[in-house]
């Protein structure tokens, strides 16, 4: 943690804010660390948070029991609130307790069955990544060297997606999958946890022209805590954030901006995950340890984006404003998700 002082003007606009971060990787932790991290998170002065429940390494049975013990957790806890609606959101701020939600960042859980769409969406999944970074059967992803985009699995998905509310999250995927589904789209998507290329070349930073045709379609992109993704020394800095921010605020302004910060509570296990499955990152990926940003510098972001001249209401919405604003105009209530006249 830095000694830096917090003005009070950043406070007061920290505190007025429905914070939110679209993503806190979960599936593969210890159990055993998921309460305290979860404290972090609202110690951290973060609102709502969303955590991974499944990837393309999960099965659809394990993937249910996880979600079946986060919700009996949230269940059985004072200081949580499971969402579904954007309302329990900010119910959970008013109260004072933290908002909790899910997704996947790959399509492991639906073993290639697009009608379990609506079944993971009425469990309380709200964005989907169809493919982490390499290729399966519904679209490529951003390691892949042939890039073939969407296959006609990913396109029905698409559509079941946008069907039942579910948001479109095109971080990890290929250039083409994204701008495809992106095209395909009904709905807006978002880039959940991606940075910009521009600022820092790399396989899972994402380019101008993604950027453009994201905000375009009313969606937005989530900046990226993780080091290796954000700085060129590695660093998970909130100017690093910043830095990130200043670039697709500059492209597509800023109501298209949201925080995905990917910090991780168990370090040791995504090494030992990435020992175990070299051939889904590329070779210059440097090894670990990495750095993964600490939620309790959030606080500091306000004051950095003050002196670089954002407004106090294009803070709130970087914040958490900005995603809220997307969640109520794509999800759908849960009673919504089933097809009718099938069965």
């Amino acid at each position: 943690m830095t000694e830096k002082t917090i003005s009070e003007k950043a406070e007061a606009i920290y505190r007025s804010a429905i914070v939110c971060d679209l993503t806190l990787p979960w599936s593969s932790g210890p159990p055993d660390g998921r309460a305290k991290a979860l404290n972090d998170v609202a110690e951290a002065g973060i609102n709502f948070i969303s955590l991974t429940m499944g990837t393309d390494f999960s099965t659809t049975h394990d993937t249910l029991r996880l979600i079946a013990a986060e919700r009996a957790r949230t269940a059985a806890s004072g200081n949580l609130v499971f969402v579904e609606t954007v309302e329990d959101i900010a119910d959970a701020r008013r109260s004072g307790r933290l908002a909790v939600g899910f997704h996947f960042q790959g399509a492991g859980p639906l073993a290639n069955d697009v009608e379990l769409i609506p079944v993971f969406y009425a469990l309380g999944v709200r964005h989907m990544i169809l493919a982490y970074n390499q290729r399966n059967r519904f679209c490529d992803g951003c390691f892949e060297v042939n890039d073939g985009g969407l296959s006609r699995l990913g396109m029905r998905a698409v559509d079941e997606l946008n069907r039942v509310g579910m948001i479109l999250d095109c971080s990890h995927l290929s250039y083409h999958s994204s701008m495809q589904i992106i095209d395909r789209s009904s709905a807006p998507v978002m880039f959940s946890h991606s940075n910009a290329d521009a600022v820092l070349p790399s396989f899972r930073n994402i380019k101008d022209d993604q950027i453009v045709a994201c905000a375009e379609k009313g969606g937005l992109i989530g900046v990226c805590g993780a080091g290796k993704f954000l700085t060129a020394s590695q660093e998970s800095t909130v100017e690093g954030l910043a830095d990130h921010i200043d670039h697709i605020a500059g492209l597509v302004g800023d109501s298209n901006v949201a925080l995905g910060l990917d910090a991780v509570y168990y370090p040791e296990v995504f090494y030992r995950l990435y020992a175990e499955r070299r051939d889904a990152y590329p070779a210059d990926v440097p090894p670990p340890p990495w750095n993964y940003f600490d939620q309790g510098e959030l606080r500091h972001l306000p004051d950095v984006l003050l002196a670089r001249g954002y407004s106090d209401e294009s803070i709130v919405g970087i914040l958490g404003g900005n995603f809220l604003r997307l969640a109520s105009r794509v999800w759908k209530p849960v009673d919504d998700a089933w097809p009718t006249g099938k069965y």
